[in-house]
């Protein structure tokens, strides 16, 4: 686009645009002279309608009318943009160029019409739907269009609670109510999981509305509600559902599960998706642990093989010994050797126990994870955490006891910095918490699996006990 033209277009200078076209009158047809319009960058008229400069976009229409049918890099074409604006004298003047534009779609698949309802533009959709031609099916009207995502505009009404634009389309084709998305849902699923109590209450007002219409998982509107956390909004709706003849779904997908298919696979399948995670989570994680554990084992490594007190330096007789006699010959130190397993036996032998746990931990989750073994989910991730927790916990332990090596005797117990027992109270409170966590998600995946099992093992839920949950969401 022509820089000076593009300037113009932000600030909406129609006399810059006059003196421009006056100094090169085809400047305006080069912008329509475009080989691929997908991949086209944006025209005047975009950056125009998107500053919401009107009148300038009027006169751009009517000097250059073939503006109106390139899209941008985004498959976004005016129309769409003067819908989502609200911009209704400039909508007209597109349609009155080319009709056909109405069902112009953007790269998700939606017309004028989908980005007139998420912004509430009813007056826009009005016009819309009054200029819009038949498409090749003859009983779809724009109004019928789908998204990418099998989506209505109702659907989107739903979505974005537009509850006027949702009245009005319902007036113009009731039959929208029940029509369903890609995922079989109608617009009550989708006002009903959003707990947009508004548009529930217009919905269900609505003649004809399938208030028990089930998605591609079996479930009702009633089931979305109860499956979801619960809110504030949850009651009136729920009365709302209940009092329009809403019902639960007797056997919806996710109990569907037949008793013979309750098999140790079956469970391990269900169990091991639950601890999936996100993929960028995983992979910083991986890479958080592999640092760690690599300066763990350096440090470790290094530690074992110049041990705290060094080593002897030459053969000599072993200072910590009696003095030999006739019944107790000479011990000699071996040069090479640490000081402290002769100094200090038992701590020097913990220090040793504790640097090799800590070395043994982090070797183990680099070979882990470079091993390349299948690490997509949070198990397998806590379990290289715990490893990790195991090498701090006992690397701290072996620093409490090569200090009290190096200690004079009288300075032992104050050798043990406080700094020590915090770290290590703080890794077992750790510990402890991801323990707690870890064994609630367990349980909770457990008494989902029983309650399943027994509701396919002749355990019915009676009337009584309907009535008893229906209430606990209404209170």
């Amino acid at each position: 686009m022509n820089q000076k033209l593009r300037e113009a277009a932000l600030e909406g200078d129609a006399a810059a645009l006059r003196a421009l076209l006056e100094a090169d009158p085809l400047l305006l047809g080069r912008s329509t002279t475009i080989p691929d319009t997908s991949s086209a960058p944006e025209t005047p008229l975009h950056v125009a309608i998107l500053r919401g400069h009107v009148g300038f976009a009027l006169e751009l229409l009517d000097r250059e009318p073939r503006l109106a049918e390139i899209c941008d890099e985004r498959g976004t074409y005016p129309l769409h943009l003067a819908s989502a604006g609200g911009h209704t004298d400039l909508v007209k003047k597109i349609i009155s160029i080319r009709p056909s534009l109405c069902i112009s779609r953007d790269e998700q698949g939606r017309t004028s019409a989908h980005v007139a309802v998420i912004h509430g533009r009813v007056d826009v959709l009005k016009e819309l739907l009054l200029a819009a031609p038949v498409t090749e099916k003859k009983s779809t009207t724009l109004a019928r269009e789908v998204t990418s995502q099998g989506e209505t505009p109702l659907h989107l009404c739903a979505k974005h609670n537009q509850v006027e634009a949702a009245k009005f389309l319902i007036e113009q084709d009731a039959e929208l109510l029940n029509l369903k998305d890609g995922s079989g849902n109608t617009v009550l699923h989708l006002a009903v999981v959003r707990k947009k109590t508004q548009m529930v209450k217009a919905l269900l007002d609505a003649p004809n509305v399938e208030v028990n219409a089930k998605n591609d998982y079996k479930f009702t509107p009633l089931d979305v509600l109860l499956q979801t956390p619960g809110d504030f909004g949850d009651r009136e709706i729920t009365e709302a559902l209940l009092n329009a003849g809403a019902k639960k779904s007797q056997k919806p997908n996710r109990v569907r599960l037949s008793r013979s298919q309750w098999t140790l696979k079956a469970i391990l399948n269900d169990s091991w998706s639950w601890y999936k995670r996100d993929d960028d989570w995983l992979n910083d994680m991986h890479n958080t642990l592999m640092l760690v554990a690599t300066l763990i084992a350096a440090i470790t490594f290094q530690t074992g093989l110049n041990p705290p007190g060094a080593v002897w330096q030459e053969r000599s007789l072993n200072p910590f010994l009696s003095e030999p006699s006739l019944a107790s010959p000479p011990s000699y130190v071996k040069p090479g050797t640490a000081i402290g397993n002769n100094s200090n036996f038992l701590y020097f032998k913990l220090f040793l126990y504790f640097d090799m746990i800590a070395l043994g931990a982090s070797v183990t989750v680099i070979l882990v994870l470079i091993s390349g073994f299948p690490l997509k989910n949070r198990l397998t991730t806590w379990i290289l955490v715990f490893f990790m927790w195991v090498a701090l916990a006992s690397i701290t332990l072996a620093f409490a006891f090569g200090t009290v090596i190096i200690t004079v005797p009288n300075d032992k117990l104050r050798a043990i910095p406080i700094i020590v027992y915090v770290c290590v109270g703080l890794v077992t409170i750790i510990v402890a918490i991801h323990s707690i966590v870890f064994g609630f998600g367990l349980l909770r995946k457990l008494r989902v699996w029983i309650s399943e099992y027994g509701n396919y093992t002749g355990i019915e839920k009676g009337d009584v006990e309907e009535a008893k949950i229906e209430l606990e969401r209404i209170n």
